[in-house]
C-alpha cells in the first residue's frame, strides 16, 4: 500500500516467469509492452486516488492523474479505438502506435494493473488473522501459476508458513484485526530462513555436520556413516604440496580436529547416544569395518 507504482517496479514483477504465465504475457512480448508504456508516458501511481494516499499533491487531467498507469492506459486504448491523427478527447492525447494483432497485448496489462488496483485497496485495510490468510492466498493465486517445481515449492512455502502463523494465532486466542505490516514481516521472514541456511536449533529434530561450537546439550545424539576411513577425514596432500608433506606440532590437522568434534559430541548426549556406519560394501558385500 505504501508503493509509488513506479515504471521499474511493474517491469521488475514482469520479469517473474510465473506472472507472466498468470497474464499470459510472452517473454518475447516484453520489449514491445516497454515500448508502449514509455511511448505513453507512465511514469509512477495507479491513479490520482493512489497518489493522494501518499500524501503528495495531485495535478488531474481529464479526470485522472497525468503519468499515471490508468492515464496511460487510457491513451494507449484511446489510440487503438481512434487510429492515427484523432484529436484529443477530454484532454487525453491519444496514443496511436497500437494496432493490428499487437493490440491483443492490451488485455493482459489492463488486467495486471486492474488487479493491483484491487489488492491496493483490499491490503490498505486491517484484517483478523484467518482475513488476512484468506487475502494473501488469493493474492498468491491471483498473481502466479508454478510451471516448474522451483515455483511450485516457493508457492508451497508461502502457504505453509500462513498456516503455520493462523495456527499460532488461533493458539494465542488472537482474533483481532492487524495491519499488513504485521504479517507481510513475518511471511517473508520466515520464507528468507527456509532451506539449507535455517537456524541450527530450529524444530524437535536437528540435522547437521559435526561442526565446532555445536556442543549443545541433546537428550539424543546420532552420528551417522561412521565408517573408517570417512571418520576422522584423511587428506591425501597434493604432489606440490611440500608443506603437506612436512607435518610439524602445531600445523593443523583435519584428523585431529575431527576426533575433538565427535568428543564434543559425545559429551553434548544427555540420554542416549547412537553410532551407525555402513556395514557391507555396495560391490562385493564384504564387511567394512567401522571408524
Amino acid at each position: 500500500p505504501q508503493a509509488r507504482f513506479a515504471v521499474s517496479d511493474l517491469s521488475d514483477l514482469l520479469d517473474v516467469a510465473a506472472l507472466r504465465r498468470r497474464f499470459a504475457i510472452a517473454e518475447d512480448d516484453l520489449p514491445l509492452l516497454r515500448r508502449w508504456i514509455a511511448g505513453a508516458n507512465i511514469r509512477w501511481g495507479l491513479h490520482a486516488e493512489q497518489r493522494a494516499s501518499l500524501g503528495l499533491p495531485v495535478a488531474e487531467v481529464g479526470g485522472q492523474a497525468p503519468n499515471s498507469w490508468l492515464f496511460g492506459l487510457r491513451r494507449m486504448l484511446l489510440g487503438y479505438a481512434v487510429g492515427a491523427g484523432a484529436d484529443a478527447w477530454h484532454d487525453i492525447e491519444p496514443y496511436d502506435e497500437i494496432g493490428g494483432l499487437d493490440a491483443a497485448l492490451l488485455g493482459p496489462l489492463t488486467a495486471l494493473v486492474a488487479r493491483l488496483d484491487e489488492t491496493w485497496r483490499t491490503l490498505r485495510g486491517m484484517q483478523t488473522p484467518r482475513d488476512w490468510c484468506a487475502t494473501l492466498r488469493a493474492l498468491v493465486a491471483d498473481f502466479f501459476v508454478a510451471d516448474d517445481e522451483r515455483d511450485a515449492y516457493l508457492l508451497a512455502q508461502l502457504d505453509g508458513v500462513l498456516q503455520d502463523w493462523l495456527e499460532m494465532c488461533d493458539e494465542a486466542a488472537l482474533d483481532s484485526p492487524l495491519p499488513l505490516s504485521v504479517i507481510a514481516d513475518y511471511w517473508l521472514a520466515q520464507l528468507d530462513e527456509g532451506g539449507l541456511a535455517q537456524r541450527f536449533f530450529g524444530g524437535a529434530v536437528t540435522f547437521a555436520t559435526l561442526m565446532p561450537m555445536r556442543a549443545i546439550p541433546f537428550r539424543h545424539v546420532c552420528l551417522l556413516g561412521m565408517n573408517d576411513g570417512d571418520y576422522p577425514r584423511t587428506r591425501v596432500p597434493m604432489d606440490f604440496d611440500l608443506m603437506g608433506n612436512d607435518y610439524r606440532p602445531g600445523d593443523r590437522s583435519r584428523r585431529e580436529d575431527d576426533r575433538y568434534l565427535f568428543l564434543e559430541a559425545l559429551l553434548s548426549a544427555r540420554d542416549h547416544l547412537h553410532i551407525s556406519w555402513v556395514g557391507r560394501s555396495i560391490n562385493d558385500n564384504t564387511e567394512r569395518p567401522a571408524s
